[in-house]
């Protein structure tokens, strides 16, 4: 009877420090708004410590002139960390990237969208304001640095359609992230 107690109360602890370690908060998703497929993606990139703690240090960016996904997603994690409210509003990163897909019509208010592309488009925006200086002179070399995506994640995914019917597949893309 002993050893239980102990094993419970040893669960408690793990479970209450846990839950001072991250913030039980939601991301918003009224009626209408289908934010489901991007709520997916932000929650994903908070629970992946590596990413969270990279990122909410990470200060120098570039700003691009339509709108700027870093400052985005940065308020959106500031709010998860420091905010008192359980639910989040995803507003700001939405509004972003409506706005920087708004000619290739991804990413509209009010328009679901797949999670797996809009995580690769905060991926691709964040390289593009995160970039650091791109080159860099050793030995008459020019050489790229990192970029942030591949400094935290260090993977790269090949994408190719294969038709089910003819089996025909299309040439295969190389993403690095």
């Amino acid at each position: 009877r002993g050893r239980r107690d102990r094993e419970t109360e040893i669960k408690e602890r793990k479970r209450e420090k846990r839950e001072r370690m991250l913030p039980s908060k939601g991301l918003r998703n009224r009626p209408g708004e289908n934010n489901c497929f991007l709520n997916v993606g932000i929650q994903s990139l908070w629970h992946l410590h590596s990413f969270r703690t990279q990122f909410l240090v990470h200060e120098k960016h570039r700003h691009r002139a339509e709108s700027c996904v870093f400052c985005a997603l940065k308020a959106v994690f500031t709010q998860y960390k420091y905010s008192e409210a359980s639910i989040i509003p995803p507003d700001m990163l939405r509004n972003a990237l409506h706005i920087l897909y708004h000619n290739a019509k991804r990413f509209q208010r009010g328009t679901v969208d797949d999670a797996a592309e809009a995580l690769e488009a905060i991926l691709t925006c964040l390289d593009a304001e995160l970039r650091p200086p791109s080159h860099e002179k050793a030995e008459g070399k020019v050489r790229t640095q990192p970029t942030f995506t591949q400094t935290v994640f260090e993977f790269s995914v090949l994408e190719y359609v294969k038709c089910d019917s003819c089996h025909v597949m299309s040439p295969p893309i190389l993403v690095n992230f």
